[in-house]
């Protein structure tokens, strides 16, 4: 085959790659809209040169990376937790998600133990 000859698709082929296509975009547009709704207008704390998101519970208050909360999905992502102590930030693994049904951020703070339960991200 030369450079210039180039595939042709038959309509169905053509057909199906378009709604490949949209239903990926439809995808991305879903996720920035629940991250943009979960993220947006949230007090962001600027703790030992790094910004963060503060996620409340009961126990203690973890900190998420603001650039972090772009990855997320509706697949277990791993994400790093954060946990102030006296001098410095502590870090600790778990997974966050999307979840499908109530576009939810779900977060594990354990990566073997999971068990995910929703944060609310504090607010002004």
């Amino acid at each position: 085959m030369s450079k210039d000859t180039k595939k042709i698709y038959t309509a169905e082929e053509k057909r199906k790659i378009l709604e490949e296509l949209n239903a990926k975009r439809l995808n991305e547009d879903e996720r920035a809209d629940v991250i943009k709704m979960h993220c947006s207008g949230k007090k962001i704390y600027t703790l030992f040169g790094r910004e963060y998101y503060k996620l409340n519970d009961i126990r203690k208050a973890y900190y998420v990376a603001v650039g972090s909360c772009s990855d997320v999905t509706c697949t277990p992502t791993p994400i790093s937790l954060y946990t102030l102590s006296h001098s410095r930030m502590e870090e600790q693994k778990g997974l966050i998600k999307i979840d499908k049904v109530s576009n939810r951020l779900l977060i594990s703070n354990d990566q073997f133990r999971i068990s995910y339960h929703t944060f609310l991200l504090e607010g002004f």
